[in-house]
């Protein structure tokens, strides 16, 4: 009996030690907007597959279908990234979920490729 108590003690101690050290460990996902929206983003909308790809050195292009590309510069503001296409003046904010990996871009839902 002894032998039993022991051995489910120690197994209970076992499993608060691991629950206690599981607490408090944040997401191992990087969760930084600037981070995570580097990369190619791509949505298929009418049977057209439209990329966004966001480079680090805040340079990047949107491209649908067979068109060619469209050139931009990027800059987060507020945690949302803001595009600048070039020749431009008019500034484009797009809502990013880093956790899902999602871009919201006027109502369609980007997801990383």
């Amino acid at each position: 009996m002894k032998r039993y108590l022991f051995l489910l003690s120690s197994i209970m101690i076992a499993a608060s030690l691991s629950l206690i050290t599981g607490c408090g460990k944040e997401d191992k996902k990087d969760t930084d907007p600037s981070s995570c929206l580097a990369g190619t983003w791509k949505v298929v909308e009418s049977g057209k597959i439209k990329l966004l790809t966001f480079n680090r050195d805040k340079t990047g292009f949107e491209k649908q279908g067979d068109d060619s590309p469209s050139n931009f510069t990027w800059e987060m503001k507020d945690g949302k990234p803001v595009i600048k296409y070039a020749g431009q003046t008019a500034e484009w904010t797009f809502a990013l979920d880093c956790k899902n990996n999602h871009l919201n871009v006027m109502g369609l839902m980007y997801s990383r490729e």
